[in-house]
């Protein structure tokens, strides 16, 4: 149980101070290295080192490089297959329903990843924008190039708000309408602005690659 200790203060007034036997530190304890004051120490050690342990141990910088680094490979590999090597390969069959509902279902699959991939994106890149905020840099050309980074960034979030939510070339269709010719220039608009995404977001890649070299 908690000990209240009355301690005189100038000699008029008086203040309870509360001991933890948990983390009694006394004289003797001091002396001899043993009882409760291991506990001490151990308390004092704790709270000299709590903030960088929260900040480095817990989750340190280069492990939000690196789940960064890794929602952007998942999101910019996953529109490389789609353009090189999902959409080429089905071309060719564009009448084909069977090869329609692959591309509409891997679209579908791709899309949960790649907005997974973008909120990852955002969290980190505003998280490493934070700890930037304080630089002397950003008042530099670096922060100019910087910003061109997010403008690029922005206009490409804007696109996929576009392609996945207006276009939506992925949404389930009926099965007579798998072989009306009229969805194919719908299809091809939606490519259109997919490509346009991806040129866009090796664009932020290249201007990222140069801000970690300056």
């Amino acid at each position: 149980m908690p000990i209240l200790n009355e301690v005189k203060t100038g000699g008029e007034q008086s203040h309870a101070t509360w001991h933890s036997p948990l983390f009694c530190h006394s004289e003797r304890s001091e002396e001899s290295g043993k009882g409760w004051g291991l506990a001490g120490t151990l308390r004092k050690l704790v709270g000299r080192t709590g903030t960088w342990f929260v900040r480095s141990a817990i989750m340190p910088d280069y492990f939000i490089t690196w789940i960064h680094l890794l929602a952007a490979v998942s999101w910019i590999g996953g529109l490389i297959f789609s353009q090189l090597v999902l959409t080429p390969a089905v071309r060719n069959a564009a009448s084909d329903p069977a090869a329609q509902e692959v591309v509409r279902l891997s679209g579908q699959r791709f899309r949960t990843l790649a907005w997974a991939s973008l909120i990852t994106l955002i969290l980190t890149g505003s998280y490493q924008l934070l700890n930037e905020s304080g630089s002397a840099r950003i008042e530099t050309a670096w922060g100019v190039v910087l910003m061109l980074k997010l403008f690029l960034f922005v206009i490409a979030f804007g696109l996929i708000l576009i392609h996945d939510f207006i276009m939506d070339p992925y949404a389930p269709v009926s099965k007579p309408s798998l072989n009306v010719p009229a969805s194919v220039p719908a299809s091809s608009r939606a490519d259109t602005v997919q490509k346009a995404i991806l040129v866009l977001t090796l664009a932020v890649l290249l201007v990222a690659s140069y801000l970690s070299k300056t």
